[in-house]
């Protein structure tokens, strides 16, 4: 089993490269994601991998259009729980065309024996103009609360 460390830092490594894909197959085949502060025009949360795809493609799209980049992981704080979850305080790094930001998160994951990851809970700040597209209906629960 990977442990959930290696599980963040192998999805993290496919953000900073802008491997979309790559980041959707970290999740398990019936993975959440949860961002509960959400801000306007961003889902509450998806599920499913394809969804998750299609939900980080469109914000990589819109990153490369508005010439943003993730570059980084600043400051990365680890706390287990237990065996399959993990709590991480960290910043992204991320070029803008007026210069560099850094973006606070706290994620919570759980991951699955195999090391997917069944559930992610994202609490972020984004770029003030990042909301990426509405998350694809098919798949998803964009917008509802659990």
């Amino acid at each position: 089993m990977m442990n959930p460390t290696e599980v963040f830092d192998r999805a993290t490594r496919c953000l900073l490269a802008g491997d979309a894909s790559g980041y959707a197959d970290t999740f398990a085949i019936d993975g959440v994601v949860e961002w509960p502060f959400a801000a306007e025009g961003w889902p509450k949360r998806l599920q499913g991998r394809e969804a998750i795809r299609a939900h980080v493609t469109g914000i990589f799209a819109r990153f490369q259009t508005a010439g943003r980049k993730l570059v980084g992981v600043r400051d990365a704080i680890n706390h287990s729980i237990g065996t399959h979850e993990l709590a991480v305080e960290f910043s992204i790094e991320a070029t803008t065309p007026t210069g560099t930001s850094l973006l606070p998160y706290v994620q919570f994951l759980k991951v699955t024996d195999d090391g997917h990851i069944a559930v992610l809970r994202d609490y972020f700040r984004p770029m003030t103009d990042a909301a990426p597209p509405a998350a694809p209906k098919s798949g998803s629960t964009a917008g509802s609360q659990r």
